[in-house]
């Protein structure tokens, strides 16, 4: 019985011996394997700035970035080798974290936003300071007449409206006014003087982040001015949107058209319907002294008239009263009249000769009328001529004298 325990005993012990042999062997094989050499590249991305490398095992002291050759160096190291890293932003940009890329790790306490870590090898990776701009805030207000505004995109309709955006970056802005009003400037929020960090001062522009900024959009209240006929009679109207209180001309673009036969012309004579800031009716070719100044809604309607040319000649020796002055020797004289209207033509002879006829000199001299006393109504140009002879003239030798 002795014998058999102590024999238990003895293999307990050696059973022991080589668990604790196997257990060393594992902790010297991991040993092995936390020491192996691995890679990490350390890098800086773009123009952001530099970074010192301090390998706390060498006491080596690398440079990488904007300044320096190389913005990025691989070292071989083996795990659990400690380096201080120190990131250098470039102006304007600011230091925001460390991107880690694999095996590593860094003080959970300044692994964000401290530029100087500590970083511990524990396998293969990178390991990058991230730069960016300084952020400044944009607030966009309105005087109220907008129906939105795009700040960066976002249809925005409330306001004033506060986001951020990096420094020495353009940011979109877009004005949409409500109905009945247009954009007029981006100014401030005290004043609307043109805002000095917007672009150009149309409604789609940009604003420069150059610091904190505060951009208005101001509207102004437009109205319209309708003209009918503004060109001629057969002329479309025209529909023109101008902002309250300008001063806007109002007139016909020409007070007369002429066909290009020269014998029928359109004529305005002033207009009718008006509304708005125009009186209902007037008779000249534009309103007031030429503008107007616009406070709502306005128009009218310009009146044409059309007019024939009548020739009138004469031969003999006479005298022709039109009623608008007496018809010259010689060539005559032409006389506008308004379509549909009746000239009142009287001839009378003079030193000896008497009043013959009418003729229509567009018709072959056909002739008219025999009374000196002619009402002409006009309905198409007309060329006519009245003919004066001595009382015994008998020219068409009939045997009669002509005035017979």
């Amino acid at each position: 019985m002795i014998n058999k325990a102590m024999r238990a005993k003895r293999r307990f012990f050696l059973f022991r011996r080589r668990v604790t042999l196997s257990a060393l062997l594992v902790l010297l094989l991991g040993g092995l394997y936390s020491a192996e050499a691995v890679k990490v590249t350390f890098k800086v991305r773009g123009n952001g700035g530099n970074m010192e490398i301090f390998n706390h095992q060498t006491g080596d002291l690398l440079s990488i970035g904007n300044d320096y050759p190389s913005s990025a160096v691989t070292l071989v190291v083996t795990n659990g080798d400690i380096f201080g890293l120190t990131a250098f932003p470039a102006s304007p940009r600011l230091f925001l974290n460390w991107d880690l890329q694999y095996g590593g790790s860094m003080d959970a306490t300044n692994l964000v936003q401290e530029k100087s870590a500590t970083y511990t090898v524990n396998g293969s990776g990178s390991v990058a300071p991230v730069f960016g701009l300084p952020q400044q805030e944009l607030v966009v207000m309105s005087d109220g007449n907008e129906q939105s505004i795009e700040v960066d995109g976002v249809n925005v309709t409330s306001f004033p409206y506060t986001n951020y955006f990096d420094t020495t970056t353009n940011v979109a802005i877009k004005a949409y006014a409500k109905p009945g009003y247009k954009f007029w400037v981006w100014g401030s929020d005290a004043s609307d003087d043109p805002h000095p960090q917007v672009t150009n001062n149309v409604a789609d522009t940009r604003i420069y982040m150059a610091g904190d900024e505060t951009v208005k959009a101001y509207f102004k209240r437009y109205f319209t001015l309708a003209q009918q006929h503004p060109g001629g009679p057969n002329s479309a109207a025209t529909y023109t949107s101008h902002a309250s209180n300008d001063f806007v001309g109002v007139a016909v673009d020409t007070t007369m058209i002429v066909d290009a036969g020269g014998k029928k012309r359109e004529v305005c004579v002033g207009w009718d319907g008006g509304y708005g800031q125009i009186p209902a009716s007037g008779s000249q070719t534009m309103v007031g002294s030429g503008t107007i100044q616009i406070r709502e809604d306005s128009g009218l309607n310009w009146l044409w008239e059309t007019q024939y040319r009548v020739h009138i000649e004469y031969s003999g020796n006479g005298e022709i009263s039109t009623g608008r002055g007496k018809v010259p020797e010689g060539n005559g004289t032409n006389i506008w009249v308004t379509a549909g209207d009746t000239l009142a033509l009287d001839a009378q002879g003079v030193d000896g000769d008497i009043f013959n006829s009418w003729l229509d000199k567009d018709n072959g001299n056909q002739e008219l009328s025999k009374s000196r006393q002619y009402l002409l109504t006009v309905t198409r140009p007309r060329s006519i001529a009245a003919t004066f002879a001595a009382p015994e003239a008998d020219q068409d030798r009939d045997g009669l004298p002509d005035w017979w």
